[in-house]
């Protein structure tokens, strides 16, 4: 009887002992789960929180960038209002100035009016005083006449004509600027950058070159800001003047295509690109200025 008692307290301590273990372990168990999730919420919570900080931060740098565009928009529409209204007191000043060339033209032809009824005046008195022949008598009017009014008519015709060659020079320098500032302005406002493609990746590396030497020598060469980013195969120039977009797209493609880049290539190319896009700007003014009929117009005004 009391092995049987011992037996079944033995049977009762080993099932408590079980569920004890059991139950310590399913507690552990439920506290690792409680810590991985905290830990891991609290993990989520400080990226999130980051990622919020980098988005804000992205944010207020791109309204800084529009904000700095924007203001140099308005300084380039405030430049071409300006012009344009200078071109305005321009073109009345040469309204001014067509009047007064109208006006002397109207003077010329009654000078003309006058020296002939003057010569048809002394004609008839030669004839009659002196009994000459109408002939006899028109020659030594004409050559007295000629002498007295001679210098008075070539100098008008002279200012004449000088005022008509101002007028017209500037007029067409005048149209021709004008024209030129407004097309430059238009694009300006439209388009700074001049995306450029190259062969590969790895000649991103070499357009910068070591502790960006090379890229820095182009810049102060060009006078183009020129940014490399993530974009695959591609640079972008970024300037107000496509002259200088157009030198530095030129002098890139020469040196990729030689492929020996150094600052001091860099420098050398570039001159290079800068006399033949001069070239190019030159030949184009030339065929500009024959379209429309114009000689004689400046190189400064050819180049623009």
């Amino acid at each position: 009887m009391l092995e049987i008692i011992l037996a079944v307290a033995g049977v009762l301590l080993g099932g408590g002992g079980v569920f004890v273990y059991q139950k310590t372990k399913e507690t552990n168990a439920n506290n690792t789960s409680t810590k991985i999730i905290a830990d891991a919420k609290k993990e989520s919570a400080e990226i999130l929180e980051r990622a919020n900080e980098k988005a804000l931060g992205l944010i207020e740098h791109t309204k800084k960038e529009e904000s700095e565009r924007r203001k140099e928009l308005q300084k380039t529409e405030n430049r071409l209002a300006e012009r344009e209204s200078s071109l305005d007191r321009k073109l009345d000043q040469l309204d001014e100035r067509a009047n007064k060339l109208r006006q002397n033209e109207s003077e010329l032809d009654s000078l003309k009016n006058e020296i002939h009824e003057v010569r048809d005046r002394q004609l008839a008195k030669l004839e009659k005083i002196a009994k000459l022949s109408k002939k006899d008598a028109a020659k030594k009017l004409m050559e007295s006449t000629e002498r007295e009014m001679k210098q008075d008519m070539i100098n008008l015709v002279s200012k004449i004509q000088k005022n008509v060659t101002e007028d017209a020079e500037e007029l067409a320098q005048t149209i021709l600027v004008a024209a030129m500032e407004r097309i430059s302005s238009e694009v300006t406002a439209d388009r700074t950058v001049t995306a450029l493609k190259l062969p590969d990746d790895e000649m991103k590396g070499r357009i910068i070159g070591k502790e960006g030497r090379n890229i820095q020598a182009m810049q102060r060469a060009t006078g183009v800001d020129i940014l490399v980013d993530d974009t695959p195969g591609m640079v972008v120039l970024s300037s107000f003047d496509p002259v200088r977009r157009q030198i530095a797209r030129l002098s890139l493609e020469i040196l990729m295509k030689d492929g020996r880049i150094n600052p001091s290539r860099v420098e050398e190319v570039v001159a290079k690109a800068q006399r033949e896009i001069d070239k190019e700007i030159n030949r184009a003014g030339e065929d500009a200025a024959r379209e429309v009929g114009l000689t004689g117009l400046p190189r400064e005004m050819l180049r623009l």
